[in-house]
């Protein structure tokens, strides 16, 4: 099971099975779906829908996430990573 907090400053932490791993959305790298070079690619990309719009954010659904980094990998503007 995976449980997802958000904090005000625009990351999300991830926790899996008691242990934490961190995954970063940093709202400011970003620039929301709108400014985004890749038109949201990251969400394009998550065959899990881990990843969805929702008023022009992306959103980190976390139970849907399995994990496979391609939204890390992927992102343009290199604001999803994993610490």
């Amino acid at each position: 099971m995976f449980i997802c907090t958000y904090r005000r400053s625009g990351y999300s932490t991830i926790k899996y099975r008691g242990e934490i791993v961190p995954v970063t959305i940093d709202t400011g790298k970003c620039g929301k779906i709108d400014n985004c070079p890749g038109e949201g690619l990251c969400i394009k990309l998550c065959e899990q829908g881990a990843l969805i719009e929702k008023e022009g954010d992306v959103v980190l659904i976390s139970e849907n996430c399995d994990d496979c980094d391609l939204c890390i990998q992927n992102c343009p503007n290199q604001a999803i990573n994993k610490v």
